[in-house]
Order: structure tokens, then sequence, then C-alpha cells
């Protein structure tokens, strides 16, 4: 039976004594495509007047990964790193605090005063009121909506999304409670105590599969046509609810129109957005590890360990706005 990664127990309990855990592949395995995908972002943004890219982590645990990202950008606070456990973002922090003290010898840091960390926040990924404290940011003085830091008020993106198999630990965690007609977290806020909306618009609860759940999240918090998420992943169709053909053909009935992962016709038809409509999946890679050698097997024969796969992908947001 696999852990309780759906539980924030389970998370607390295991970094109160993991301080250091990759999972996959090494921290620096997305480096080349998130790269590539802050160079579209500042293609496509032009070079005059764009703001700094920003860079969300999630489920950065105890990861390294969150320490490749700083060196990609040129301030670590355009990197936000989140994850469902506190216990992990506290000890991140002190980690980096840790870090940042030992560059001067009067372990001042360097200066910069709160600049020189990355953001570091709890959150749940599947939980709206989460989502919209993660989108609640303004955009800079040059009005693109892609800035924590700036001086107008406006829709708040991150450019690109880092989810080191995240997606995978969230994939097999109990499907999810949405009311339907489902209602962005830029909004949930604003929905927040008044029941009479819940009464007039007829929204009820019904159970969503967390990876498409994700996946409109994710959405709300990235820039239409721009955005990017890069995941690493054990499997090879977890994104495949985003596969075009996945479209049941027919009629009647609740059949599925979004893969294995995915959203039942029936839920679509209630008001849940198909995820389609927001990502499209632009790369997907075998990415293989080597074995790391031989071992001994009974009877001393030599047993040769087989290659391992994982799977590489990077998807790109589409133009359409999650309302």
């Amino acid at each position: 039976m696999p852990p309780s990664y759906g539980t924030k127990d389970y998370w607390d309990a295991r970094f109160q004594h993991e301080d250091n855990y990759e999972w996959l592949l090494p921290a620096d395995s997305l480096n080349a495509v998130i790269r590539v995908a802050l160079s579209s972002r500042h293609q496509s943004q032009g070079a005059n007047g764009s703001c700094a890219p920003q860079i969300l982590h999630i489920g950065c645990g105890s990861s390294d990964l969150s320490f490749q990202l700083r060196d990609l950008v040129a301030s670590p606070r355009q990197v936000t790193n989140v994850d469902y456990s506190a216990t992990a973002v506290q000890k991140c922090r002190q980690r980096e605090a840790a870090a940042l003290s030992a560059t001067t010898p009067d372990g001042s840091g360097g200066g910069g005063g709160s600049d020189v960390g990355m953001r570091w926040e709890t959150a749940d990924l599947l939980d709206a009121e989460s989502i919209a404290r993660l989108a609640g940011g303004r955009v800079c003085q040059s009005g693109s909506p892609s800035s924590a830091d700036g001086g107008e008020d406006g829709p708040f993106y991150f450019d690109v999304v880092a989810d080191k198999s995240t997606c995978d630990a969230i994939s097999i965690t109990e499907d999810i409670p949405v009311r339907l007609p489902f209602i962005s977290p830029r909004d949930a806020q604003k929905q927040t105590g008044n029941d009479d909306n819940d009464e007039k618009t007829e929204r009820k609860t019904e159970l969503v599969q967390p990876v498409p759940l994700l996946a409109v999240h994710m959405a709300v918090l990235t820039p239409p046509r721009t955005g990017r998420w890069c995941a690493i992943s054990y499997s090879d169709d977890r994104f495949s609810f985003l596969d075009s053909d996945n479209v049941s053909g027919g009629g009647g009935g609740s059949k599925k129109v979004v893969g294995d992962e995915g959203v039942h016709g029936e839920l679509l038809e209630r008001g849940f957005p198909d995820p389609r409509r927001f990502w499209r999946v632009e790369r997907r890679e075998r990415v293989t590890v080597a074995p790391s050698g031989t071992t001994t097997g009974s009877g001393g024969h030599v047993v040769h360990q087989p290659e391992i796969a994982y799977w590489l992908w990077v998807l790109g947001r589409t133009e359409e706005v999650v309302l």
C-alpha cells in the first residue's frame, strides 16, 4: 500500500527526519528546459519594459532543485518555493538563511536585506484558497503581469512551473471535492462566506481527480500563451488527459472525455473546466538512468540491473484565460 501522500501528517513526519532527498532524477535535471522556457518568455515579452520572470517550484520538499533555480535567475526573489508541509518549508528557509550567512565574514549574507532570499510558502495546490493566495501578487511598473514586486494592481503570474515528481505524489491522493460550476481561485476570496451565491448558482460538490484539478490551478497561476510547466514524472501518461485524441465518441452516458487520469463528461457538463483548454503538451521525452552497476545474487550469480526510464514533460499554456 502506498504512503499517505495526501496527508500533511505523512509529509511533516517525513521532513522531521529528512534533510535532503531527490525524487527520480538529480536536482539539475530540469535546468535545461527551464532555461529555454525563461528565454522564450523573454523573447515574447520583448527587451523593453518586461519584468523579471517568476518561477514557481511546486512540492519543493528537501530537494536541491530550489537552489538550482536560484542560479537561473537574476534575483532570488524570482523563485517561489511551495510545499504542502510547513516543516519542509521551515527547514528549507533555515537552510537558505544559513547558506546566506556563510557568504560573508560578518554573516550578513552579502547585504540586500529581505531581497537576498527566495520566497517560501506553505500551500495546498489542490485547495482554491491556497491558489488564490499564491495568485495575489501585483504587476510591475511596466504593467506586465509577471512580477511579484510592483506598484500596480493586476493579475500575478508565474512564468514557469518547476515540478519534480510532485504531480506523481498528487496523482495517488484521493479525489478532491470541488464546488461546481467552477469558480477561478482568483475569485475564491470574493465568494468566501457568500452562501447566497452558491444557492443562486446551484453549485454542488463533486469529486474531481487530483491531477486534472492541479492542471486547472496551475493554469490560474501562469500567463496565457507564454506560461510553461516543466515536470519530471515516472509515468509516460501522467498528462495523457491533455491529449486531444482522448475524446470519447458517441452519445449518452457519462463517458470519460479526458484520458485515464481524467475528467468525466458529466463533470465537464456540470461546470468543471476542461484542462485541454489551457494546456498543450509541447514535449514528452524519455529520460533513462544508467544502471549503477551489477549485484551478486544467490549462488554467486551476477545480476545486471535494468535500465530505469522516467519522463520529462513540458506543457505550454494556451491563450485561454481561466475565468
